[in-house]
């Protein structure tokens, strides 16, 4: 059995890595080449969009996808009870905001906000189609299958939305490049699923689900509005221009530190969800993951933070070179991101919702308040302010995390301590050496050979074993 799991999980793991990568690949490159043909103003646009619409979408889901995983004795009839559930919120949902549009515009002065979001709010209800179909993939560590989709989507709505883009459609090619993924999502979804419903809603399943899923529901939609507040200030406060600066920057450093995360945590989840009973063995296998997640995160992190100027001026033209400096600024806090999430991760595993909910409550206090005092010093301001509340919120989730597994903010803190120090003497080491100058492909090739080597050597003098982890955990791979 255990064998087995372990098996399911790494395969879960290679799949979902595929999954992730080969989508945001093609995405990263297809927006890059749309972002060459638009205004940062256009970014700005559909940015003020995404704190309804991620909002919404937790509505949508009221915590009730986590809530089927998680449960091991799951019937049809919760399924099915999840499934009209979810329908009926989707179409409420798109409803409101359809009426509230209007309102929206008014608040950022902008006529033009009010249609974009009644055409990309559909997203809403068409998520809503597939949630659980989703959600059954997931139980069955099924990855491969949502890799075909997630590659599929990706394709066709980017292919649409460079069209659109070249034809001068402005900022309407990323509208509906984001109503076609979703649609092509949902339509994959039902024919790799052979599923639907067979069983009539149930008060009980609803109320058994919902005890779950309610306290994240709460939690979520902290997080939504915790993570969109910075947008919805800046859209108020700035002009469309900068946010777009702004939404760009924050696009590419949560670029590769969200996929890694979300490789692990979409695997994690199901796999941990097995180990719930045990504590011991989940606190080992967590550490593990965490050391795991901070090598590379830091690894990953410190590349983007020396090669940023010259890519962005390389992949996007030197019209978006005002979002270099934010970029640096916010990878200082987004560091801490993978951890946030493996933690929250862990919580729901062992049914501490309760606490997620009081974690996504105080962080974002912490923010608001941070965000506030900056804004008034300017856009740089407020990313400085976010990168140090990281910080401070790290003690807030390792603090509950210590409650449920007994693993504090120091034992955390020591796995990840050998990759921040070798991620800060390759940065400073690489700075050194690379001068302003020169061809933008030398001084990006230059930039990676240079941190990789000062990272990997300051690795083996701190302590070896955190390459022999790297290089058992990939042998490993290659083996299964």
């Amino acid at each position: 059995m255990e064998t087995s799991l372990k098996t399911k999980a790494i395969k879960g793991t290679l799949w979902s890595a595929i999954d992730r990568l080969s989508v945001q690949i093609i995405n990263f490159g297809l927006s890059l080449a749309i972002a060459r043909l638009l205004d940062p103003s256009d970014y700005g646009i559909i940015a003020m969009t995404m704190l309804f619409i991620t909002l919404s979408n937790v509505f949508v889901d009221s915590g009730f996808a986590n809530a089927l995983v998680r449960k091991n004795d799951r019937t049809e009839t919760d399924n099915s009870t999840v499934f009209y559930f979810n329908i009926a919120v989707g179409v409420a949902v798109y409803a409101i905001m359809w009426v509230a549009s209007p309102l929206i515009a008014k608040f950022y002065n902008m006529p033009l906000l009010e249609n974009v979001l009644r055409v990309t709010a559909l997203v809403i209800p068409l998520y809503s189609f597939s949630i659980v179909q989703q959600a059954i993939l997931t139980i069955n560590i099924d990855f491969k299958s949502q890799a075909k989709i997630s590659v599929s989507a990706a394709l066709v709505s980017g292919v649409v939305g460079l069209v659109m883009a070249y034809n001068g459609a402005g900022v309407w090619s990323l509208t509906v490049q984001m109503v076609s993924a979703a649609l092509v999502r949902m339509v994959m979804l039902w024919i790799f699923v052979k599923w639907k419903p067979s069983q009539p809603f149930s008060k009980k399943s609803f109320q058994e689900l919902f005890s779950f899923g309610s306290k994240l529901l709460l939690a979520n939609i902290v997080v939504a509005i915790s993570n969109n507040i910075t947008t919805l200030i800046i859209g108020k406060k700035f002009s469309s221009k900068q946010l777009g600066f702004y939404n760009r920057a924050e696009q590419i450093s949560y670029f590769p530190v969200s996929n890694l995360t979300a490789v692990l945590q979409r695997v994690t989840f199901p796999v941990f969800s097995k180990m719930q009973d045990d504590t011991t063995v989940l606190r080992n296998n967590y550490l593990k993951i965490v050391r795991l997640t901070s090598l590379l995160s830091f690894l990953i992190l410190g590349l983007l933070f020396v090669v940023a100027e010259p890519l962005v001026e390389l992949v996007l033209t030197s019209k978006w070179l005002p979002s270099v400096g934010l970029l640096q600024i916010l990878i200082i806090g987004i560091a801490w991101w993978p951890f946030f999430a493996l933690n929250i991760n862990i919580l729901q595993v062992v049914g501490y919702s309760k606490y997620v909910l009081a974690i996504e409550c105080a962080k974002a206090s912490i923010n608001l308040i941070a965000i506030f005092i900056a804004m008034r010093f300017g856009i740089e301001a407020v990313c400085v302010a976010l990168s140090v509340t990281a910080f401070v919120n790290s003690f807030i989730y390792t603090h509950f995390t210590k409650k449920a597994i007994s693993v504090s903010w120091l034992n955390q803190v020591k796995v990840m301590l050998p990759h921040v120090v070798a991620a800060l003497v390759a940065v400073v080491a690489t700075g050194l050496v690379i001068c302003e100058a020169g061809n933008l492909w030398i001084k990006i090739i230059l930039s990676c050979l240079i941190f990789l080597g000062v990272y990997v050597i300051t690795l083996c003098v701190i302590d070896k074993s955190e390459i022999k982890v790297l290089r058992a955990m990939f042998n490993d791979l290659r083996r299964r």
